[in-house]
């Protein structure tokens, strides 16, 4: 096996090097030297000060060599543990998040056994995924934006038996007057490439619609007159396993009004909501073949 060769690539590199918490080291060895080898002047403000308590400054010299290697493993140990902590503290919210949801699933389920038909558990999935993305921090810590909005949108898919492609229907939303993407195989740019991908089980993300090496690459000429910058779909499958043309039964997207802030990475979250979706949109297909019988 090779082995990798280590390239500096600027001065920037050297940030890995300096730290707050090898000053005093370097502080502190530094004094030492300098009174071991005699290097500081007689004319020097402080030499008189030195030279009365040098044994305090030798031993304050000798702390500050000694005591910060501990006090940062101290620290980054502790740093460690807060770390773990929330990351215990996000993985039980979210478990009962989940669980949560699978009891509400139930539910459902065991309505639509009854004949009852709702779009109510759908709308609070959208609500919720769309809550999930909206707090989530800005990147580099900046202060969420007064104009920052989030879209969840589901929309239900037919077959066209002309092109036998996928054109968008909308099934339901989380609020109508607000943003959403406009997809369909019938227009040109992101709308067409986005449900192309879907119909095969794909997904589709584009950073920013507005940039002009994305639009360009998707084929957007309006992207900067979009009152949305980034997009994220999945596809929601009636059967996973199934390879038929029809086992693709719609799309979950969220739409965002400021780049940055949902990701490619983010699509296994939002495979989760759409899950939920699929189950919750069959329960009611359930329902009304019960109604009918």
């Amino acid at each position: 096996m090779a082995k990798a060769k280590l390239k500096f690539e600027g001065v920037g590199d050297l940030r890995f090097f300096v730290s707050l918490d090898v000053a005093p080291v370097v502080i502190g060895t530094a004094g030492l030297a300098a009174l071991e080898l005699d290097l500081v002047p007689e004319n020097w403000p402080l030499a008189s000060f030195i030279k009365d308590y040098s044994v305090f400054v030798i031993v304050l010299l000798v702390c500050l060599v000694v005591l910060p290697p501990p006090i940062a493993r101290g620290i980054s140990s502790l740093r460690d543990r807060e770390a773990a902590l929330l990351r215990n503290v996000e993985a039980f919210a979210a478990y009962r998040g989940l669980a949560s949801r699978a009891a509400n699933l139930v539910g459902k389920l065991r309505e639509s056994f009854d004949g009852t038909v709702t779009n109510q558990y759908q709308n609070h999935l959208l609500h919720d995924c769309q809550s999930y993305f909206k707090s989530r921090p800005m990147p580099d810590g900046r202060e969420r934006p007064h104009d920052f909005q989030v879209e969840a949108s589901f929309y239900g898919l037919t077959v066209n038996r002309q092109s036998k492609l996928l054109e968008r229907k909308l099934f339901t939303n989380t609020d109508r007057s607000r943003m959403r993407a406009n997809f369909s195989n019938r227009s040109p740019g992101e709308g067409r490439i986005a449900v192309d991908k879907i119909s095969t089980g794909g997904y589709a993300y584009c950073g920013d619609v507005a940039d002009p090496e994305v639009a360009g690459a998707l084929g957007i000429k309006d992207g900067s007159s979009r009152n949305y910058r980034t997009f994220l779909s999945v596809p929601v499958f009636r059967d996973r396993k199934s390879e038929g043309d029809d086992r693709v039964i719609g799309m979950l997207s969220v739409n965002v009004t400021h780049r940055d802030v949902i990701h490619e990475s983010d699509r296994h979250i939002l495979e989760v909501y759409a899950w939920f979706l699929a189950v919750a949109f069959q329960a009611d297909q359930l329902a009304v073949e019960n109604i009918s019988k």
